[in-house]
This record gives C-alpha cells, sequence and structure tokens, in this order.
C-alpha cells in the first residue's frame, strides 16, 4: 500500500527518476565518468526519499558539488 501511495505521488522510486542524471553531474562537475556517479546518484536519490520536494536540478547539482569525491 505504502509503495502505491508513494507513486502516486510522483514518489522517485529510483535514481532514474531524480530530476538530473549521470551525464547532467559529470557534465555540472566536469570530471571524467567513473563509479563515483553512481555514489552521488546514490546519496541524492536518499536525500529525495526523505524530502520529495528537494528532486529539483538546481538543488541536486549543488547537492552533488558537496558530495564529488
Amino acid at each position: 500500500q505504502k509503495l502505491g501511495r508513494l507513486a502516486k505521488e510522483d514518489f522517485p522510486l529510483s535514481p532514474a527518476q531524480l530530476a538530473v542524471d549521470g551525464s547532467d553531474i559529470i557534465d555540472y562537475l566536469e570530471l571524467k565518468p567513473g563509479p563515483w556517479v553512481g555514489v552521488i546518484l546514490e546519496q541524492l536519490w536518499l536525500e529525495v526519499l526523505e524530502a520529495p520536494s528537494r528532486n529539483r536540478r538546481e538543488y541536486l547539482l549543488s547537492r552533488a558539488r558537496q558530495i564529488r569525491p
């Protein structure tokens, strides 16, 4: 039931549903691709799970800069 409710609320059920993707992060941070991208996306997703209103491009890119390796 809870999963169904979250899906109806446009809740990101995976990192793929974030307002940014790996390419956005690589371009924004001007770094080479690598496993760090997945780590950042996972962290961003966890933050959005806590507060779905954070699923905004500007916020997520700002946080990616703080999380980056």
